[in-house]
């Protein structure tokens, strides 16, 4: 029973973000909530775009925020990598009143990936907990997001250091980092 509930909860996250950010479908240049974040890296490369934005999901009740950083690949397939960790430094939020601050018993670091957006293929859905501390933890991921708001951070500082991480970007096939969701 308590497997099931993992899953479903891994599976509503991956739903979540792809329905946040992209309506299920990327389009490079539309009008959705990827498009309106911040562009922190892009390149091409032999036909494969590449793109990194980032946002924040700020605490309403708390001073806490996680830092999404989003990576498109488009190649033959669309895939998608949500790294979702702490803040590392006090930020403030649009108003110098709201200020959010690194959270020691909030110690989250996922990276999500789904393989081939808008394709609706289960069997990529891929997961990866950065923190080995506790498989529950994504149940934690879950209630903040949940209970956070969206907002958009115009500062580079803020997701520098998750840019070059492989665990960053979508898995390879033999990525021993990720665990599919469901049998590839």
């Amino acid at each position: 029973m308590h497997s099931h509930i993992k899953l479903l909860t891994k599976k509503y996250l991956i739903d979540y973000l792809n329905a946040l950010c992209f309506g299920e479908t990327l389009t490079w240049d539309g009008v959705d909530s990827y498009n309106s974040m911040v562009l922190l890296s892009s390149e091409d490369d032999n036909g494969t775009h590449t793109e990194q934005r980032g946002a924040l999901f700020v605490h309403k009740k708390f001073p806490m925020a996680l830092r999404l950083l989003v990576t498109a690949v488009e190649s033959s397939k669309q895939q998608i990598c949500y790294r979702l960790t702490g803040i590392e430094d006090k930020i403030s939020i649009d108003d110098p009143k709201k200020v959010v601050h690194p959270n020691e018993y909030l110690t989250l670091d996922y990276s999500i990936a789904d393989l081939n957006l808008g394709i609706h293929d289960v069997s990529s859905y891929s997961f990866c907990s950065n923190v080995k501390k506790s498989d529950n933890s994504m149940f934690k991921l879950l209630s903040f997001v949940i209970d956070s708001a969206f907002v958009v951070k115009d500062d580079f500082k803020v997701y520098e250091s998750l840019l070059n991480e492989s665990l960053s970007y979508p898995p390879l096939s033999d990525d021993i980092h990720y665990s599919p969701l469901f049998g590839v």
